[in-house]
């Protein structure tokens, strides 16, 4: 067992435990009530295992070490006068005293550091005022600790504080944070509740992102917190920390618990991302999926491609006129490829590359438009023989979708703000559920989804791709009939 006993105004420094301290005095003098001290407050009060905090004792008849004998404290000045006293005792853990000082009649501060193996006890603050005969003090033998905060003597003033032990809030899984949710495990003696605030650190294309989601009213036990969808930002967020605030009986002061990081995946997180849908249309379709439109003049793009003799390669491109379904020629040009009653499967000409921006620069003939989708309305597409994404070696299929790019250059461009997709990614859609609705994974692109005027109230706009092969417009509603999905993207 160990003691402690320091002197105010001191340099003292010592470890208090399971001990209360007694003082062998010499002849203590019994003087006048104006010595005797005492405590009006301690502030904090409550003290979590394993934390240190700066305590500031206020009362009144303090005694700084040193300062001249008061005739008023003492009947004889021939005693040995020592200042006032402090001692913390606890039943069972082990606090740590230090920086003891005597700031004036009326307040007394010190740091006290609480172990982190301590229990939930009370601690009993004591503070004196000594006078002896001959001679410093001497701690007595330790004897057993008190189960009660009793003064150690009769120039002494006692106050109690609360160590609340066993306080802790970790995050033990975030690997199903892209359906929102986050695994905490919190520790607190029974009948403990408080809120807790989750903070995912991160960044965006603009610069450093933090979000925070509120929980309310938390018990101690292992725990799934549902995030709030809609209240973390979208953002590309690689650490997870923040705060537990629990209430611990029979205090109704909440205690601060932090929260240590935990490294994410990372997790690349899109928030409300549009998912309309595109197909491969047939001019053929038949009833609700048929056409709707009239004919119309379209155009089949040819190009041979020549070396001049500074060995730069130019295109002779030719244009056949065909008549098509007004409607098929709209809905090829957007989704890319058509598969058309005469001529087969026909692909956007800007696609490949043949767009009247492009190797056919200048060569377009009056009422053919192949813009490279600045209008979304061109007319002019070259013949080929299977559906063909535009990522090299991938295949479109059920569960395939198309990422925004430029409507001129073709390039990626951010979804919802945070980074380009690219080829091969695959993204994790949840409707709000807590748990996957659809998985897609990016094989094509889609310059109209890089309109923000596309996006409707979502964040962001990705276009699904489905194997039906209606040719009617409105055929085909957003994935799901919902207006978006809570996105990330499940590829790093």
């Amino acid at each position: 067992m160990r003691k402690f006993l320091g002197l105010c105004g001191g340099s003292h420094q010592g470890l208090l435990a399971s001990t209360t301290l007694l003082l062998s005095m010499g002849s203590l003098v019994i003087g006048r009530a104006q010595c005797i001290p005492s405590i009006a407050s301690v502030t904090p009060n409550i003290w979590n295992a394993g934390q240190t905090y700066n305590v500031s004792i206020a009362g009144s008849n303090f005694i700084p070490s040193g300062a001249p004998p008061d005739a008023a404290c003492a009947s004889n000045q021939t005693y040995i006068y020592t200042g006032t006293g402090l001692a913390i005792t606890v039943g069972v853990g082990t606090v740590q005293v230090s920086n003891i000082n005597v700031v004036s009649t009326t307040q007394i501060t010190a740091t006290v550091a609480v172990a982190a193996s301590d229990p939930t006890e009370s601690a009993c603050i004591q503070v004196g005022t000594l006078f002896l005969l001959g001679g410093p003090m001497q701690p007595a033998a330790d004897t057993a600790a008190s189960s009660s905060c009793v003064p150690l003597g009769s120039f002494y003033a006692v106050a109690t504080a609360q160590i609340v032990g066993g306080l802790s809030a970790t995050i033990t899984d975030a690997s199903n944070i892209m359906n929102g949710i986050v695994t905490v495990d919190l520790s607190a003696p029974t009948g403990t509740v408080g809120d807790l605030n989750l903070v995912v650190n991160g960044s965006d294309s603009t610069g450093q992102e933090l979000s925070q989601v509120l929980f309310n009213a938390l018990a101690p036990g292992s725990q799934d917190l549902n995030l709030t969808f809609d209240t973390v930002l979208p953002g590309i967020y690689t650490v997870a920390n923040g705060d537990w605030n629990p209430v611990v009986p029979p205090s109704s002061s909440p205690q601060q618990v932090t929260i240590p990081d935990y490294t994410l995946q990372p997790w690349t997180y899109f928030r409300r991302v549009r998912f309309s849908q595109y197909n491969t249309p047939d001019e053929n379709a038949t009833r609700a999926a048929a056409c709707t439109g009239h004919q119309a003049n379209a155009w089949i793009v040819t190009a041979v491609a020549t070396t001049n003799a500074q060995g730069r390669t130019r295109y002779k491109c030719s244009f056949d006129p065909i008549t098509l379904n007004s409607e098929f020629i709209q809905q090829t040009w957007i989704n890319g490829t058509g598969l058309s009653r005469q001529y087969g499967l026909l692909q956007n000409a800007a696609a490949v590359h043949l767009g009247d921006l492009q190797r056919c620069r200048g060569q377009y003939p009056p009422g053919a438009v192949g813009n490279n989708g600045a209008d979304y309305d061109g007319n002019a597409f070259v013949q080929t023989t299977s559906v063909v994404p535009s990522c090299t070696g991938m295949q479109l299929e059920d569960g395939s979708a198309a990422m925004p790019v430029d409507k001129f250059t073709m390039n990626p461009t951010n979804l919802s703000r945070v980074i380009p997709l690219k080829c091969g990614f695959q993204l994790n859609l949840d409707a709000g559920g807590y748990q996957t609705a659809y998985s897609r994974t990016i094989v094509d692109k889609c310059p109209k989804c890089s309109d923000p005027d596309s996006w409707g109230s979502a964040d962001g706009h990705v276009d699904s791709y489905t194997t039906d092969s209606a040719c009617r417009r409105d055929f085909f509603k957003d994935l799901g009939n919902r207006n978006f999905f809570y996105t990330s993207n499940v590829t790093n």
